[in-house]
């Protein structure tokens, strides 16, 4: 089964954010993602 996984990757192709979902229908938010997005290379 599918599961729902958002990566974020820096200039060097390092992992530095993963969101994972418990149930198969959901996917991360968009302000959980931006929010993400912000912290880590802001």
């Amino acid at each position: 089964m599918a599961i729902p996984t958002t990566i974020l990757i820096d200039e060097q192709g390092i992992v530095r954010w993963i969101d994972q979902s418990d149930d198969s229908r959901l996917r991360a938010s968009k302000d959980k993602v931006l929010g993400a997005v912000n912290r880590i290379f802001s």
